[in-house]
């Protein structure tokens, strides 16, 4: 029916009823509800224990401080470990083999994004400043990834503890763009500056990576902060998204258009 806080029991006048001192509409869970439900309305209601209660609002028991804390660290764990894409609640005590099952598939899939790209490299061999560009390869992929892990992360945070509601997710998004445009207008113009200056390359080839990098950091900021969002909506653990899927799509991706660009503004000598 209600809850009654210690604190206004210990400051009650002797003759008041506990209907007089009791809070009304308590939330409450039934026991079906996921654990992560129940963290995350603990959280925002700042309670300290929940009443779980059947079909008829019976009360069948209470879910105290201590088990609230134990199912938030148990949830906060398994959305790391699926970041690092491990999959596994206590990957330091599973077995070798079963540790091993849960991470290969992310690594094999890994292989094939690396020989992805090294065959889109072998293709522009003859066409461009191979070479010179190769220098930058690893800078592109590296900056969206960072930029990409960054924005996912924040984003898997913030719908598995309820601060992000879908009626301001437009809202929310438009502040990450706006966010993810200054990172990519201000490391494109260090990464253009710093390369001309101590590696020495030619002009066309830094206003490549330039371009890249900022196309990059736009690219990989509005994945890591969409696809968490799609995940969730369809159903999937928004945190698969946040760690191998997308630093896979985005090397391929950031590889592509950086040798594009390098294509057209640093052609071959002669």
């Amino acid at each position: 029916m209600g809850y009654l806080p210690l604190e206004r029991l210990v400051f009650a006048a002797p003759g008041r009823h506990v209907g007089e001192l009791m809070e009304e509409e308590p939330y409450a869970v039934t026991p079906d509800v996921d654990q992560e439900e129940l963290v995350r309305a603990a959280t925002k209601y700042n309670l300290n224990a929940v009443p779980v209660v059947d079909g008829a609002g019976r009360m069948l028991g209470v879910v105290t401080t201590d088990d609230i804390l134990e199912a938030a660290e148990q949830e906060a764990d398994e959305d790391m470990y699926r970041l690092a894409g491990t999959g596994e609640r206590d990957p330091v005590h599973a077995s070798v083999f079963h540790s091993t099952r849960l991470r290969l598939p992310w690594l094999l899939l890994s292989v094939i994004d690396g020989m992805f790209i090294a065959m889109i490299v072998s293709r522009f061999e003859n066409t461009l400043r191979i070479v010179e560009l190769s220098f930058f390869i690893p800078l592109i992929p590296l900056m969206g990834g960072q930029v990409a892990v960054q924005a996912s992360t924040i984003m898997v945070r913030g719908l598995a503890l309820g601060n992000i509601r879908r009626s301001r997710i437009m809202q929310y998004l438009g502040r990450q763009v706006v966010i993810a445009v200054l990172l990519a207008v201000l490391c494109a113009s260090a990464a253009g500056m710093l390369g001309a200056l101590v590696v020495g390359a030619d002009l066309r080839v830094m206003a490549a990576v330039a371009l890249a990098v900022a196309i990059a950091i736009l690219v990989s900021g509005t994945l890591g902060t969409i696809l968490p969002f799609v995940f969730n909506a369809i159903g999937i653990d928004p945190a698969v998204s946040a760690g191998p899927f997308i630093t896979m799509v985005n090397d391929a991706f950031c590889i592509c258009i950086y040798l594009l660009l390098g294509a057209a503004l640093a052609p071959p000598v002669g």
